[in-house]
């Protein structure tokens, strides 16, 4: 029972908020740079865990998430499939961390696993390559990303599914990272990712509200902490992005009840670039699954490579601010480094001894100085 008591708290252990404050900052930068790499040579949406996660345990989740089933051994479904998850982690994770914790490379582990949790880059490289080409190899990772079928969609269509699902990366494969792991450290962060992947696996089928009733209940808070995260990034970034119309900023009100969920970056994007976003699609099974449209009144559905273009450019410069935002909260909190900076050891008191050269103080005793260093 001890040793198990003892590897729970030698994987559990963490440094303070200014440690993973510095710890954050450097697996969003390594994951910019991953995702620049792999974006470039196969664009994507999903991160390298989610593409993980979807294979291991997507045909277990559509399984359970059947139609014709009724809500509440659909919810008892989705609450199996929710311990199942935490299962996988303490089998598959924390033997990982506690070896490399043996090797001494503990915060290297939670470095790059929480890079492996993001994917800022990803969504670009694939917007830029739309408007050049398009087909069924090109829209399978939206297909993938969004769970929805894409038969019979045209162009414009697929233009706005595509911007849609970037908005919602900033927020399920960026932010929501990024505040479990402040939050609670490295194994929050993992479960709330998986959670992110559950709910948006299970919205193709027209039960995915039911099955994923407590995962939901569980993202919530966490969702509404990236979301307030991403608001700054996000009208800074609306300021430099050409053709912006800077009044969708006093649309945040109407968005306030959407920052529970992950439509927020949607909802605020659409608004600043004038778009309209959201909307029903399919599910890959063929379900008509309805979501609400995003956008002001004036904007349009109708998205154009131009457009396309446009909101690249723009959850670029999102993430870039996300980073820069970090970056001077760090330098405003510089105890985050002194923390990996191994402290000097303390001098030594100096040794006292009677000065012959000074004149004699009161009581005849000469004053006492500092003893000479040894030759």
């Amino acid at each position: 029972m001890s040793m198990i008591v003892d590897l729970w708290q030698a994987v559990t252990a963490m440094p303070d908020m200014e440690g993973r404050l510095y710890l954050g900052f450097l697996a969003l930068f390594l994951s910019c740079v991953l995702s620049l790499i792999v974006g470039a040579i196969k664009p994507g949406f999903r991160s390298a865990f989610e593409g993980g996660f979807a294979t291991l345990f997507e045909p277990f989740l559509m399984r359970l998430n059947r139609a014709g089933r009724g809500h509440t051994a659909l919810s008892i479904r989705g609450g199996i499939a929710l311990l199942i998850w935490c299962v996988l982690i303490v089998l598959i994770i924390l033997p990982i961390h506690y070896a490399f914790i043996l090797l001494g490379q503990g915060v290297v582990f939670q470095l790059v696993m929480l890079a492996l949790l993001m994917a800022p880059f990803s969504a670009l490289f694939w917007l830029r390559k739309l408007p050049k080409k398009r087909g069924e190899g090109l829209y399978r990772p939206l297909a993938l990303a969004a769970n929805a079928s894409l038969i019979g969609v045209d162009e414009e269509g697929v233009n706005r599914i595509a911007v849609s699902e970037a908005m919602h990366s900033l927020l399920t494969r960026l932010a929501l990272p990024l505040v479990g792991f402040l939050v609670g450290g490295l194994y929050l962060a993992v479960f709330l990712s998986g959670l992110a992947v559950m709910v948006r696996l299970s919205l193709g089928g027209g039960h995915g509200m039911a099955f994923t009733r407590l995962p939901r209940l569980l993202i919530a808070p966490f969702a509404v902490a990236g979301n307030v995260m991403l608001l700054p990034p996000m009208v800074l970034a609306g300021f430099l992005t050409p053709g912006t119309r800077f009044k969708g900023v006093f649309a945040l009100p109407q968005g306030v009840g959407l920052m529970v969920k992950d439509h927020f970056p949607a909802f605020l994007s659409a608004h600043i670039l004038g778009f309209v976003l959201g909307g029903p699609v399919a599910g890959r099974n063929g379900e008509r699954v309805s979501e609400g449209w995003l956008g002001p009144k004036s904007g349009t559905a109708k998205l154009q490579k131009q457009d396309v273009a446009r909101a690249a450019y723009y959850m670029a410069l999102c993430v870039i601010m996300l980073l820069g935002s970090l970056f001077l909260v760090l330098s405003w909190t510089p105890e985050a480094l002194t923390d990996y900076i191994p402290a000097a050891a303390p001098l030594p008191d100096p040794i006292l001894v009677p000065d012959p050269d000074a004149p004699p103080a009161e009581g005849g005793l000469p004053p006492l100085a500092p003893a000479a260093p040894a030759e």
